[in-house]
């Protein structure tokens, strides 16, 4: 048995569970109602419960209230402190031996642990928390002196709650569901920009020119543009264009300006369209449009 003894608020309380388990605090304060929940110092242990930490244990006559897990009712004959250094005592039933204030549910819940509501074994699968509710209830009120006036007059603490969600925690998600080995692919409707645009020959003034018009007119539409116009190599361009995701990439090189005609690259397919100059604005609009009615009709 594992004896761990905590500081609630100003009271001193110990919990028991199996030895190869872990506490869940949200469990424990919720139960307790208690604002502050810290573990107990060793010299607080030595001071309140009369024990030495390590060494804590649930048999005897205590001055703190004992809170045990519930699976460990039906257990027989286990290990526990002996409240001095380097003892414990064996074969110790907790019905017979110690007295328990109350049988509570606090362990971490694991894999295979049985179902509360079914009782089938429970199966873990790994997620991202990217949004929360709680119920606060009077805890804080009380303690903030947070009232209102009821109908007979008196001063009652308000009912509380919060939510929220968190958006760097949304974006971490929407990342390790949508990436591929060359990098992000980020869905439209949160990427941080519509089109990145990439200047394949900045060192070419006429083409530079083009690019910045390109930047310019997207912008009016309202279409925010990544504008790549370092003087890099173009296969490290594409490299750091995947690698960031923007949803469609607009190349820009000598060849194609040549002949008036752009690459757009869908960057979920890696399908490349050529387009000409004067249908830029109207082709990378109704790619962005089939974007978001692609997301809608998965939603839907």
């Amino acid at each position: 048995i594992k004896t761990i003894v905590y500081k609630a608020d100003n009271r001193y309380i110990a919990i028991l569970i199996r030895g190869d388990r872990e506490i869940n605090h949200i469990k424990l304060a919720n139960f307790l109602g208690c604002v502050n929940l810290d573990f107990a110092t060793e010299n607080e242990i030595t001071e309140h419960t009369k024990s030495i930490a390590g060494f804590v244990g649930p048999v005897g006559k205590k001055n703190f209230k004992i809170y045990a897990d519930v699976n460990l009712k039906e257990m027989k004959n286990m290990v526990t402190g002996a409240d001095e250094a380097d003892y414990h005592y064996k074969n110790v039933n907790l019905e017979r031996d110690a007295h328990v204030d109350e049988w509570v549910d606090f362990i971490q819940a694991q894999k295979g642990d049985a179902c509360p509501k079914c009782g089938k074994k429970m199966t873990s699968l790994r997620g991202i928390e990217v949004g929360q509710i709680f119920q606060l209830g009077d805890k804080y009120s009380k303690a903030m002196e947070a009232t209102y006036d009821a109908e007979d007059g008196s001063a009652v603490p308000y009912q509380m709650g919060c939510y929220g969600i968190g958006i760097t925690r949304t974006m971490a998600a929407s990342i390790e569901q949508f990436h591929d080995k060359d990098g992000i692919i980020w869905p439209i409707s949160i990427s941080p920009y519509d089109v990145e645009l990439i200047n394949l020959s900045p060192s070419e003034e006429n083409i530079t020119e083009f690019c910045d018009n390109i930047y310019e007119l997207l912008q009016e539409e309202y279409i925010d543009v990544l504008y790549d116009d370092r003087d890099e190599k173009a296969g490290f361009k594409f490299k750091d264009a995947d690698l960031i995701g923007i949803p469609l990439h607009i190349i820009v090189g000598k060849k194609n300006f040549e002949n008036e005609m752009v690459e757009i690259k869908i960057r979920k397919t890696g399908e490349k369209i050529s387009c000409t100059f004067d249908d830029i604005q109207n082709k990378v609009s109704q790619l962005i449009d089939s974007l978001y009615e692609e997301i809608e009709k998965n939603v839907t």
